[in-house]
């Protein structure tokens, strides 16, 4: 995982050794390794965004959503969870709409959530099928040149499958990639 920051520095997530930060002297100043307690880096890094607020968010496969502060690397962890209250961590993508108002999250096998980045409240995006919200959403994602839906459960992906696919044919500019195809 990469990402520049607002203020210069490259950072770069691994797999079991935590974030490194470059800054543009191209000198390695920073090394933030994975520890054994609550506010530690993840282990293993996905993914990396830094949203219009500033503020750097880190994916990971093993700990889930974590938002991490770049000067001393202390994370703060959000919890996901299924519609069986299971907590979710296997996450795989960020990006956050051009207001600043929400962070997509993107699951392997366990479909998108957005937070609201004011609230810290986060959603299952098929959480909200009513009316303006889902208007809304729908909007977001017009925002972006690709939509990742990023999902495994069949029958849940069969649901959508008809959503999808007219979605599809009225927004040919938008490319749909699914990570499992299953039409």
């Amino acid at each position: 995982a990469v990402c520049k920051d607002s203020e210069g520095t490259l950072w770069l997530g691994t797999a079991n050794d935590g974030i490194y930060g470059i800054k543009e002297e191209s000198k390695l100043s920073l090394h933030f390794e994975h520890k054994e307690n609550a506010q530690s880096v993840p282990s293993t890094i996905n993914y990396i965004h830094q949203t219009a607020d500033g503020r750097l968010w880190l994916a990971s496969p093993l700990e889930g959503l974590a938002e991490m502060n770049p000067k001393t690397g202390i994370c703060h962890y959000y919890k996901l969870q299924d519609h069986n209250q299971n907590e979710i961590k296997n996450i795989s993508h960020l990006v956050s709409d051009k207001n600043g108002e929400r962070l997509w999250i993107a699951v392997m096998g366990g479909g998108v959530f957005y937070m609201d980045l004011k609230t810290g409240k986060i959603n299952r995006c098929d959480t909200f099928e009513s009316g303006m919200e889902k208007l809304r959403n729908i909007k977001t994602v017009e925002q972006y040149s690709v939509l990742f839906i990023d999902h495994n459960n069949y029958q849940e992906i069969c649901k959508y499958k008809e959503y999808i696919r007219e979605y599809a044919m009225k927004h040919p500019e938008i490319e749909i990639v699914l990570r499992y195809p299953l039409f």
